[in-house]
């Protein structure tokens, strides 16, 4: 649990929880303020836990395969197409809060890796 919001709370460890399915997924780019420097989040729902779910920074993305790693060694699965959640974007709205993260700093690349994925099964 977060001492902050008691319903926001840390994810297992990826030794315990490799893999995670998201769905209802999206993907925003986040410039920190005043720098170039850029990452790239997932957002979406994890079904077998009933919660939303912020990736850390996603390292590589696949779009064959449909996955993203993240810079903690988590694999995403996306399933489906992107969609809302309000559990998603309520822990959404949080990470953005808890780590200073203004609007003017995201942009939402969902249909950009939709499409890569819609392309890469033709």
């Amino acid at each position: 649990m977060n001492e902050t919001n008691p319903s926001i709370w840390a994810v297992r460890p990826v030794a315990k929880e490799h893999t995670t399915e998201l769905t209802a997924w999206r993907a925003f780019v986040i410039t920190g303020p005043g720098s170039e420097h850029r990452t790239l989040h997932l957002t979406g729902y994890v079904q077998q836990l009933g919660e939303g779910r912020v990736s850390s920074p996603v390292s590589d993305f696949d779009p064959v395969a449909r996955t993203a790693r993240s810079s903690s060694g988590r694999t995403y699965l996306l399933v489906g197409p992107t969609g809302h959640h309000p559990d998603a974007e309520y822990v959404w709205s949080h990470w953005l809060r808890l780590n200073g993260t203004g609007e003017a700093d995201v942009k939402e690349v969902s249909s950009d890796l939709q499409r890569q994925t819609q392309e890469a099964a033709q």
